[in-house]
Protein backbone atom coordinates (compact mmCIF):
# COMPACT_ATOMS: atom_id res chain seq x y z
CA UNK A 1 0.00 0.00 0.00
CA UNK A 2 2.87 2.25 0.94
CA UNK A 3 4.59 1.94 -2.58
CA UNK A 4 0.78 2.15 -4.50
CA UNK A 5 0.32 5.81 -2.79
CA UNK A 6 3.83 7.08 -3.29
CA UNK A 7 3.37 5.92 -6.79
CA UNK A 8 0.33 7.68 -7.24
CA UNK A 9 1.56 11.25 -5.35
CA UNK A 10 5.13 10.55 -7.71
CA UNK A 11 3.26 10.56 -10.60
CA UNK A 12 1.01 13.71 -10.07
CA UNK A 13 4.14 15.91 -8.86
CA UNK A 14 6.07 14.35 -12.09
CA UNK A 15 2.98 15.35 -13.98
CA UNK A 16 3.40 18.97 -12.85
CA UNK A 17 7.11 18.98 -13.89
CA UNK A 18 6.62 17.49 -17.85
CA UNK A 19 3.58 20.32 -18.18
CA UNK A 20 5.87 23.08 -16.88
CA UNK A 21 8.77 21.87 -18.55
CA UNK A 22 7.49 21.19 -21.47
CA UNK A 23 5.57 25.15 -21.37
CA UNK A 24 8.98 26.45 -20.41
CA UNK A 25 10.23 24.40 -23.74
CA UNK A 26 7.33 26.22 -26.33
CA UNK A 27 8.19 29.40 -24.95
CA UNK A 28 10.56 30.40 -27.46
CA UNK A 29 10.57 29.78 -30.84
CA UNK A 30 13.23 27.58 -31.54
CA UNK A 31 13.81 26.55 -28.14
CA UNK A 32 17.67 25.27 -26.95
CA UNK A 33 18.47 23.66 -23.75
CA UNK A 34 20.48 26.59 -22.54
CA UNK A 35 17.82 29.04 -22.85
CA UNK A 36 15.30 26.77 -21.35
CA UNK A 37 17.06 25.32 -18.51
CA UNK A 38 17.34 28.97 -17.03
CA UNK A 39 13.04 29.45 -17.71
CA UNK A 40 11.28 29.66 -14.06
CA UNK A 41 8.57 27.51 -15.39
CA UNK A 42 11.51 25.05 -16.05
CA UNK A 43 13.09 25.67 -12.31
CA UNK A 44 9.47 24.68 -10.66
CA UNK A 45 9.14 22.07 -12.96
CA UNK A 46 12.23 20.97 -11.44
CA UNK A 47 11.22 21.30 -8.33
CA UNK A 48 7.93 19.13 -8.44
CA UNK A 49 10.40 16.52 -10.37
CA UNK A 50 12.43 16.18 -6.96
CA UNK A 51 9.71 15.90 -5.02
CA UNK A 52 8.30 13.00 -7.23
CA UNK A 53 11.88 11.42 -7.60
CA UNK A 54 11.55 11.46 -3.57
CA UNK A 55 8.07 9.10 -4.04
CA UNK A 56 9.66 7.12 -6.38
CA UNK A 57 12.24 6.32 -4.02
CA UNK A 58 9.66 5.39 -1.37
CA UNK A 59 7.84 3.57 -3.96
CA UNK A 60 10.76 1.30 -5.16
CA UNK A 61 11.80 0.84 -1.62
CA UNK A 62 8.20 -0.88 -0.47
CA UNK A 63 7.32 -2.40 -4.16
CA UNK A 64 8.15 -4.23 -7.20
CA UNK A 65 9.64 -2.69 -10.24
CA UNK A 66 6.75 -4.31 -11.90
CA UNK A 67 4.10 -2.58 -9.23
CA UNK A 68 4.86 0.86 -9.38
CA UNK A 69 6.50 1.88 -13.22
CA UNK A 70 3.03 0.97 -14.52
CA UNK A 71 1.33 3.45 -12.01
CA UNK A 72 3.26 6.12 -13.07
CA UNK A 73 0.52 6.01 -15.78
CA UNK A 74 -1.60 7.68 -13.92
CA UNK A 75 0.40 10.53 -14.63
CA UNK A 76 -1.01 11.39 -17.86
CA UNK A 77 -3.95 11.94 -16.17
CA UNK A 78 -3.13 14.51 -14.35
CA UNK A 79 -0.80 16.12 -17.54
CA UNK A 80 -3.14 16.74 -19.91
CA UNK A 81 -5.77 18.15 -18.01
CA UNK A 82 -3.47 20.40 -16.23
CA UNK A 83 -2.31 21.58 -19.92
CA UNK A 84 -5.85 22.35 -20.74
CA UNK A 85 -6.45 24.17 -17.62
CA UNK A 86 -3.37 26.24 -17.84
CA UNK A 87 -3.86 26.48 -21.84
CA UNK A 88 -7.94 27.65 -20.55
CA UNK A 89 -9.81 24.42 -22.80
CA UNK A 90 -12.66 22.91 -21.91
CA UNK A 91 -12.09 19.01 -20.96
CA UNK A 92 -14.91 17.51 -23.03
CA UNK A 93 -16.92 14.11 -22.51
CA UNK A 94 -14.50 12.27 -24.79
CA UNK A 95 -11.84 13.08 -22.78
CA UNK A 96 -13.07 11.66 -19.43
CA UNK A 97 -14.01 8.42 -21.57
CA UNK A 98 -10.27 8.16 -22.45
CA UNK A 99 -9.41 8.82 -19.01
CA UNK A 100 -11.62 6.35 -17.76
CA UNK A 101 -10.37 3.57 -20.09
CA UNK A 102 -6.42 4.16 -19.34
CA UNK A 103 -7.72 3.75 -15.29
CA UNK A 104 -9.98 0.50 -16.14
CA UNK A 105 -6.98 -0.84 -18.11
CA UNK A 106 -4.73 -0.07 -15.47
CA UNK A 107 -6.64 -1.41 -13.02
CA UNK A 108 -7.47 -4.44 -15.10
CA UNK A 109 -3.47 -5.58 -15.97
CA UNK A 110 -2.59 -5.21 -12.23
CA UNK A 111 -5.55 -7.20 -10.96
CA UNK A 112 -4.52 -10.21 -13.45
CA UNK A 113 -0.67 -10.05 -13.30
CA UNK A 114 -0.79 -9.89 -9.68
CA UNK A 115 2.89 -9.12 -9.46
CA UNK A 116 5.41 -10.49 -7.24
CA UNK A 117 7.83 -9.19 -5.19
CA UNK A 118 11.44 -10.15 -6.63
CA UNK A 119 14.79 -9.12 -5.46
CA UNK A 120 15.88 -5.99 -3.57
CA UNK A 121 19.13 -5.70 -6.23
CA UNK A 122 19.77 -6.82 -9.24
CA UNK A 123 21.45 -9.52 -10.29
CA UNK A 124 24.48 -7.38 -11.83
CA UNK A 125 25.38 -9.50 -14.90
CA UNK A 126 22.19 -9.39 -16.49
CA UNK A 127 21.02 -5.62 -14.96
CA UNK A 128 24.51 -4.79 -17.12
CA UNK A 129 23.08 -6.43 -20.11
CA UNK A 130 20.00 -4.83 -20.02
CA UNK A 131 21.66 -1.00 -19.76
CA UNK A 132 23.67 -2.21 -23.04
CA UNK A 133 20.33 -3.19 -24.93
CA UNK A 134 18.67 -0.32 -23.31
CA UNK A 135 21.24 2.29 -24.60
CA UNK A 136 21.65 0.75 -27.67
CA UNK A 137 17.67 0.99 -28.21
CA UNK A 138 17.94 4.64 -27.55
CA UNK A 139 21.05 5.73 -29.47
CA UNK A 140 18.74 4.30 -32.74
CA UNK A 141 15.81 5.96 -31.67
CA UNK A 142 17.39 9.21 -31.10
CA UNK A 143 19.80 8.47 -34.56
CA UNK A 144 16.09 7.90 -36.10
CA UNK A 145 14.96 11.22 -34.41
CA UNK A 146 17.62 13.36 -36.27
CA UNK A 147 16.77 11.91 -39.58
CA UNK A 148 12.95 12.38 -39.29
CA UNK A 149 11.96 15.47 -38.08
CA UNK A 150 8.21 15.37 -38.28
CA UNK A 151 8.30 12.33 -35.78
CA UNK A 152 10.92 14.19 -34.34
CA UNK A 153 9.06 13.86 -30.70
CA UNK A 154 8.07 10.83 -30.82
CA UNK A 155 11.06 9.10 -31.28
CA UNK A 156 12.71 11.12 -28.62
CA UNK A 157 9.44 10.37 -26.59
CA UNK A 158 10.16 6.52 -27.11
CA UNK A 159 14.00 7.24 -26.13
CA UNK A 160 13.00 8.77 -22.88
CA UNK A 161 10.77 5.88 -22.00
CA UNK A 162 12.68 3.63 -22.44
CA UNK A 163 15.63 5.55 -20.73
CA UNK A 164 13.09 6.07 -17.80
CA UNK A 165 12.43 2.42 -17.44
CA UNK A 166 16.26 1.62 -17.37
CA UNK A 167 16.88 4.63 -15.02
CA UNK A 168 13.94 2.98 -12.06
CA UNK A 169 15.72 -0.47 -12.55
CA UNK A 170 19.16 1.24 -11.64
CA UNK A 171 17.72 3.30 -8.82
CA UNK A 172 15.97 0.39 -7.44
CA UNK A 173 18.90 -1.75 -7.60
CA UNK A 174 21.14 1.20 -5.50
CA UNK A 175 18.52 1.80 -3.25
CA UNK A 176 18.13 -2.11 -2.27
CA UNK A 177 22.05 -2.11 -1.83
CA UNK A 178 21.73 1.19 0.43
CA UNK A 179 19.04 -0.72 2.60
CA UNK A 180 21.15 -3.48 3.00
CA UNK A 181 24.58 -2.27 3.03
CA UNK A 182 24.52 1.58 3.76
CA UNK A 183 27.46 3.84 2.03
CA UNK A 184 28.31 0.61 0.62
CA UNK A 185 26.35 1.23 -2.15
CA UNK A 186 29.07 3.89 -3.52
CA UNK A 187 31.30 0.73 -3.91
CA UNK A 188 28.85 -0.74 -6.94
CA UNK A 189 28.81 0.54 -10.16
CA UNK A 190 24.73 0.85 -10.88
CA UNK A 191 24.90 3.75 -8.79
CA UNK A 192 27.30 5.58 -10.95
CA UNK A 193 25.12 4.51 -14.26
CA UNK A 194 22.52 6.00 -12.96
CA UNK A 195 23.92 9.22 -12.05
CA UNK A 196 24.96 9.14 -15.68
CA UNK A 197 21.91 7.99 -17.33
CA UNK A 198 19.36 9.73 -15.17
CA UNK A 199 20.92 13.28 -16.64
CA UNK A 200 20.97 11.85 -20.03
CA UNK A 201 17.19 10.44 -19.66
CA UNK A 202 16.16 14.30 -18.68
CA UNK A 203 17.89 15.61 -21.26
CA UNK A 204 16.39 13.66 -24.15
CA UNK A 205 12.95 13.90 -22.11
CA UNK A 206 13.09 17.95 -22.19
CA UNK A 207 14.15 17.40 -26.01
CA UNK A 208 11.40 15.44 -27.20
CA UNK A 209 9.34 18.26 -25.37
CA UNK A 210 11.19 20.60 -26.88
CA UNK A 211 10.23 19.09 -30.74
CA UNK A 212 6.61 19.26 -30.54
CA UNK A 213 3.23 19.36 -28.93
CA UNK A 214 3.12 17.46 -25.16
CA UNK A 215 0.45 14.90 -26.66
CA UNK A 216 3.27 13.75 -29.43
CA UNK A 217 5.85 12.46 -26.65
CA UNK A 218 4.48 12.06 -23.35
CA UNK A 219 1.98 9.13 -24.34
CA UNK A 220 5.11 7.14 -25.60
CA UNK A 221 6.99 8.16 -22.42
CA UNK A 222 4.08 6.53 -20.12
CA UNK A 223 3.56 3.90 -22.51
CA UNK A 224 7.54 2.49 -22.57
CA UNK A 225 8.64 3.33 -19.36
CA UNK A 226 6.40 0.89 -17.40
CA UNK A 227 6.83 -1.97 -20.42
CA UNK A 228 10.74 -1.90 -20.47
CA UNK A 229 10.46 -2.01 -16.28
CA UNK A 230 8.47 -4.79 -16.43
CA UNK A 231 11.04 -6.79 -18.94
CA UNK A 232 13.96 -5.46 -16.57
CA UNK A 233 12.23 -6.45 -13.55
CA UNK A 234 11.48 -10.20 -14.67
CA UNK A 235 14.86 -10.64 -16.05
CA UNK A 236 17.30 -9.27 -13.54
CA UNK A 237 15.38 -8.63 -10.19
CA UNK A 238 13.19 -11.86 -10.42
CA UNK A 239 9.92 -10.38 -10.74
CA UNK A 240 7.05 -12.05 -11.58
CA UNK A 241 3.66 -12.06 -12.85
CA UNK A 242 1.04 -14.17 -13.43
CA UNK A 243 1.29 -17.27 -16.39
CA UNK A 244 -2.04 -18.61 -16.02
CA UNK A 245 -3.34 -17.84 -19.36
CA UNK A 246 -6.79 -16.73 -18.74
CA UNK A 247 -4.81 -14.14 -16.47
CA UNK A 248 -2.51 -13.32 -19.54
CA UNK A 249 -5.25 -12.62 -21.59
CA UNK A 250 -6.53 -10.33 -19.51
CA UNK A 251 -3.07 -8.49 -18.59
CA UNK A 252 -3.28 -7.78 -22.77
CA UNK A 253 -6.34 -6.87 -22.89
CA UNK A 254 -5.73 -4.45 -19.72
CA UNK A 255 -2.61 -3.29 -21.80
CA UNK A 256 -4.49 -2.65 -24.92
CA UNK A 257 -6.99 -0.95 -23.39
CA UNK A 258 -5.11 1.91 -21.43
CA UNK A 259 -2.90 2.18 -24.32
CA UNK A 260 -6.00 3.44 -26.73
CA UNK A 261 -7.29 5.31 -23.96
CA UNK A 262 -3.43 7.09 -24.28
CA UNK A 263 -3.78 7.59 -27.57
CA UNK A 264 -7.25 9.09 -27.72
CA UNK A 265 -6.05 11.38 -25.01
CA UNK A 266 -3.22 12.04 -26.99
CA UNK A 267 -5.22 12.86 -30.71
CA UNK A 268 -7.48 15.23 -28.83
CA UNK A 269 -4.70 16.88 -27.12
CA UNK A 270 -3.15 16.95 -30.96
CA UNK A 271 -6.41 18.03 -32.16
CA UNK A 272 -7.05 20.80 -29.77
CA UNK A 273 -3.55 22.22 -30.53
CA UNK A 274 -3.91 22.46 -34.39
CA UNK A 275 -7.37 23.95 -34.04
CA UNK A 276 -5.83 27.13 -31.82
CA UNK A 277 -2.42 27.45 -34.45
CA UNK A 278 -4.63 29.24 -37.32
CA UNK A 279 -6.10 31.09 -34.74
CA UNK A 280 -2.31 31.93 -33.29
CA UNK A 281 -0.99 32.77 -36.96
CA UNK A 282 -3.79 35.24 -37.64
CA UNK A 283 -3.12 37.01 -34.82
CA UNK A 284 0.65 37.13 -35.84
CA UNK A 285 0.26 37.83 -39.53
CA UNK A 286 0.13 41.91 -39.92
CA UNK A 287 -2.94 43.06 -42.23
CA UNK A 288 -2.36 44.69 -45.49
CA UNK A 289 -2.84 47.98 -43.75
CA UNK A 290 -0.52 47.32 -40.89
CA UNK A 291 2.32 46.32 -43.57
CA UNK A 292 1.31 49.37 -45.99
CA UNK A 293 1.98 51.90 -42.86
CA UNK A 294 5.17 49.95 -41.93
CA UNK A 295 5.93 50.35 -45.48
CA UNK A 296 5.22 53.97 -45.46
CA UNK A 297 7.45 54.34 -42.58
CA UNK A 298 10.36 52.51 -43.09
CA UNK A 299 10.73 54.99 -46.53
CA UNK A 300 10.16 58.17 -44.28
CA UNK A 301 12.58 56.81 -41.73
CA UNK A 302 15.43 55.98 -44.68
CA UNK A 303 15.02 59.80 -46.62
Amino acid sequence: MIAIVAALASALFLAVASVLQHRAGSSHARPTLRHVLRHRLWIFGSIAGVAGFALHVVALSNGALSVVQPLLVSGLLFALPLSRALDRRAIHAADVGAAALVVGGLAIFQLTARPAQGRSVADLPTLAWCVIVAVAVTGVGIALAARRPRDRAAWLGFCAGAAYGLVAALLKSSVGVFNGHGIGVLLTWPLYAFIVLVAGAIAINQLAFNAGPLARSLPLITIVDPLVSVVIGSVAFGETVSSNPRLVVGQVIGFVVMSVGVLILSRRAEGSDRQLAPVSSVRERPSPTQSSRSAHSTTTASL
